[in-house]
C-alpha cells in the first residue's frame, strides 16, 4: 500500500470575530475573501495550514471572519508546499464551511453555507 503524501492530524479553531450591524451601516465590503499560508518545521516532516476567510452576510446584517488551523504529517518532504497548497486546503476547507454554517446558524436561521470549491483547478476568477 502505498503511502498518502500528507496526513491530516487534525484541526484548531484560531478565532472567531462575529458581528452584527444596523443595516446600511456595515463599512467593511469583503466577502469572499480566503487567504492561506503554510507553515513546514526545519525537517519538512510536519505542517500547519491556516486559513482564514470574512464573510460579510449583507442579507442579514452580520460578518463573520474565522481563522482554522490545520495539522499534518508530512511523509514526501520534496513535495511538500504543493500537496498542502492543493490536497491540505481540500482537506481543512470543509471544517471552515462547516463552523461558518454552525456559528451563523446560532444566529438566526438562515446559515450562511459556503460555495464548495475545487482547489485542483485554477480560479477563473
Amino acid at each position: 500500500m502505498e503511502r498518502v503524501p500528507i496526513e491530516f492530524e487534525g484541526y484548531r479553531i484560531n478565532s472567531i470575530d462575529y458581528s452584527v450591524y444596523e443595516e446600511g451601516l456595515s463599512e467593511d465590503k469583503d466577502k469572499g475573501k480566503l487567504q492561506v499560508k503554510s507553515l513546514l518545521t526545519e525537517d519538512r516532516k510536519n505542517a500547519q495550514l491556516i486559513i482564514k476567510t470574512t464573510v460579510n452576510d449583507e442579507n442579514n446584517n452580520r460578518k463573520l471572519i474565522i481563522e482554522l488551523s490545520g495539522f499534518f504529517t508530512v511523509h514526501d518532504i520534496e513535495r511538500a508546499e504543493e500537496f498542502l497548497s492543493v490536497n491540505g486546503v481540500a482537506i481543512l476547507f470543509p471544517y471552515v464551511r462547516s463552523v461558518v454554517s454552525i456559528i451563523t446558524s446560532l444566529d438566526n436561521e438562515n446559515a450562511v453555507v459556503l460555495p464548495t470549491i475545487n482547489f485542483t483547478k485554477p480560479s477563473s476568477e
